[in-house]
Order: C-alpha cells, then structure tokens, then sequence
C-alpha cells in the first residue's frame, strides 16, 4: 500500500502516529512509530460497511444510521448544496417534514 497524502488522523503522540487510508474499497490503519516515518504495519483492513456495522453496533442502538448510496447520493448531495445544507442536515430536515406531515395525517 502506498501512502497517500490524503489520511485520516486517528492518533498522533510523541512516540507513534495512527492514521486510516483508503484502498480501494477497503479502509487500512496503520500506525508507525515517531522516528521511523518510512515504515509502519497496517493494525486492521475492513471494508466500509464492516466499519459501519462496528460503530452501529458499538452505539447500542442509542441512534438510527442510515446510508445513501448511488444516484440517490447524488442528488442528496445537489439539493443540500443548493440550500447551502450539509447532506446530513439535508436528509434529517427531510425526515423531520416526513414525520411532522404523518402526525398532522394522523391527527385530522
């Protein structure tokens, strides 16, 4: 695996750096020591969905994750920018309307 300037830093202290990479479709952390940036060992490799499923497991089901992929993404993406909205605010005022319109459903 080659390292790429674009990492995610997980940890970084005097004596060691832990940092997660991208591979294909497969996230790799690794760790190195302060004073051999050359080498490092990759601790674990596990694919997106895996890391997704450790952390919906890791919350004890105290929150709902959902994902969106494909073209569905997209357009999540191109309408949240164009109301100046992350993708995540953009899907959780989306769901907000959708419950708010079946209460009033429901109560008329």
């Amino acid at each position: 695996m080659k390292k790429r300037m674009d990492v995610f830093e997980i940890d970084n202290k005097s004596d060691h750096k832990i940092w997660a990479e991208s591979d294909g479709d497969e996230v790799v952390v690794c760790r190195s020591d302060a004073n051999d940036k050359d080498s490092y060992e990759v601790l674990v490799r596990w694919s997106a969905s895996t890391i997704r499923n450790l952390l919906i497991w890791a919350d004890s089901g105290n929150s709902v994750t959902a994902v969106v992929t494909g073209p569905m993404a997209q357009q999540v993406k191109d309408q949240a920018q164009k109301l100046m909205l992350t993708p995540e605010m953009f899907i959780w005022h989306a769901v907000k309307l959708f419950i708010e319109v079946g209460e009033s459903e429901k109560n008329n």
